[in-house]
């Protein structure tokens, strides 16, 4: 944790530096920042497959293992890229300066009133800044290292904008740190860039249809 937290202090705060001079170089940066932080960890990330940088953006998926999922994805994304962000972290000290250079997108869990607007946001971005967004369909870390159910929020967001899924699982972060433990089992990460998953021909009526298939993909890219 001390080791971590030297890491993300010093590096974030280059992190900051970049943002200043360029958005560019602040998103070729963050690859580094992430191995950074998570070797300090005692986390080595292993990336398999390839990031489809000639298409996009995408509505990218991923499980919700640990608190390092946030720097376990982001290494394998290509191009500008957001995410659907929990309001209480733009509270923590300079990580939520990061996540507003970034523009990340805050929800209030519980409120689904403010979670619809936090959706017609990201839409936003999506459509107008050509941003990656980032979700965890889940909502919550994991609790037994199962895949959990999906919440419909991000599907809605993929269909209103007509914007493809792409899935990026990560292996034994749960079993790195998990929501009930404090302690820390270093190891490597696997991540796993996974098929791209059109919305074409979803609509509300058949969300579910497409809920499934979303669920079904991630959970054979854990196994």
């Amino acid at each position: 944790y001390i080791f971590g937290f030297i890491g993300f202090v010093v590096g974030g705060l280059i992190l900051l530096i970049t943002a200043m001079i360029s958005q560019k170089l602040m998103f070729q940066y963050i690859y580094y920042f992430c191995h950074i932080v998570m070797f300090c960890m005692g986390v080595r990330i292993n990336i398999k497959g390839e990031f489809p940088n000639k298409q996009g953006p995408f509505v990218i998926m991923s499980n919700h293992g640990s608190f390092i999922d946030v720097f376990v994805v982001p290494p394998s994304i290509q191009g500008k890229f957001t995410a659907i962000v929990a309001a209480k972290n733009f509270k923590i000290p300079l990580f939520g300066s990061l996540l507003k250079k970034i523009k990340a997108v805050s929800v209030i869990r519980g409120n689904k009133e403010a979670a619809m607007q936090s959706i017609k946001l990201a839409e936003k971005v999506i459509h107008n800044d050509k941003y990656h967004m980032v979700i965890l369909p889940e909502g919550t870390r994991t609790l037994d290292g199962k895949l959990q159910k999906f919440k419909k929020g991000g599907f809605h967001m993929a269909i209103n904008t007509q914007t493809p899924i792409l899935l990026i699982a990560h292996r034994e972060t749960y079993l790195y740190k998990p929501k009930n433990r404090w302690i820390l089992s270093p190891r490597t990460i696997d991540v796993v860039i996974g098929p791209i998953i059109e919305t074409d021909g979803y609509d509300a009526n058949n969300i579910h249809e497409l809920i499934d298939k979303t669920w079904n993909e991630m959970n054979n890219l854990l196994k």
